[in-house]
């Protein structure tokens, strides 16, 4: 058994969730009602005295959101691919994962592709979660977004849906290509690199769940950055766990990419009836020309898909 199996083994172990893969990217087909009672054990061990120290008792699942700009920055990156892939979630976040779906149904009827019928908005599957973990009381964990978007973040949540508690962090700018390289290098959770340039920020955090305990991080670094993150903060938070008693019984990790800039309203979100009829990409387009060229990489994603055949 190598090291990411071993990892694995100590996650929450999700039976009921059924999957696909779209260009080798997994992706989850089970309603999100089903998705949030997983989610839902996780928080029933909170209050439970399940954490004794130097036990493997700290249950983590991280969850991805993988539209179809994730998919393709995938194809390319093999330590991405293997993340994602080994992720307990894989939130179909993105109307062309839907269209990809929908292609492969007609080519592999039997695959199970056609048990992929609406996609989940990780804003909105975000909001769900932070409603469900104030009903456990369970704080969460805000990180990351630009400079006090997180805070403002937690403000709107706390305002919205009374007995919200947490705390939100600013993080200094981090590359791609060194949370790449801190994750090749830190092979799995018995091989963590202590000294690696990004544990001290990973440390830091590491300490503070573990003096005001959460029992949701949301990390807002966009892809594949988050995911990259979230990663390496899920094996050292493991490999402490041997010297230290955590109050934290079970962690749920979830990338949300501009979830907090659409929630603190920084970024206006597409009407309801714009959204329901999958054209909300449309509408960001509109308030954020920029972000054109992104856009642009969804047609090179149903060409892809169609050249799998």
């Amino acid at each position: 058994m190598n090291n990411s199996e071993k990892l694995h083994r100590i996650n929450i172990i999700i039976m009921r969730l059924q999957t696909i893969k779209i260009l080798g990217v997994q992706l989850t087909t089970s309603p999100k009602s089903i998705i949030l009672e997983e989610i839902q054990k996780g928080f029933n061990s909170w209050g439970k005295n399940t954490v004794k120290q130097g036990k493997n008792t700290l249950k983590t699942m991280m969850i991805v959101t993988p539209n179809p700009e994730i998919i393709m920055i995938a194809q390319s990156n093999k330590a991405f691919l293997n993340i994602l892939n080994q992720a307990d979630v894989a939130l179909p976040d993105g109307i062309g994962s839907i269209l990809a779906a929908k292609i492969l149904a007609k080519k592999y009827p039997d695959m199970g592709y056609g048990n992929l019928r609406s996609r989940i908005p990780g804003v909105e599957f975000l909001e769900e979660v932070v409603v469900m973990a104030a009903q456990y009381r369970v704080s969460i964990g805000l990180i990351g977004g630009t400079a006090g978007v997180a805070l403002k973040t937690l403000e709107c949540l706390q305002f919205r849906h009374p007995g919200v508690s947490g705390w939100a962090l600013d993080l200094p700018y981090i590359s791609v290509s060194d949370l790449q390289s801190a994750v090749e290098r830190d092979k799995g959770i018995n091989n963590y690199v202590l000294d690696s340039p990004i544990n001290k920020i990973i440390q830091s955090i590491v300490q503070k769940i573990h003096s005001d305990p959460v029992g949701v991080v949301c990390i807002a670094l966009g892809a594949p950055k988050q995911e990259l993150f979230m990663t390496l903060l899920q094996r050292a938070l493991h490999v402490t766990e041997q010297s230290v008693e955590y109050k934290t019984p079970s962690i749920v990790f979830m990338g949300v990419g501009g979830s907090f800039d659409m929630i603190s309203g920084k970024i206006r979100r597409a009407p309801y009836w714009i959204r329901t009829i999958g054209f909300e990409w449309v509408w960001r387009l509109l308030w954020e020309p920029w972000r054109l060229q992104r856009q642009l990489v969804l047609i090179r994603f149903i060409d892809a898909v169609f050249r799998s055949f």
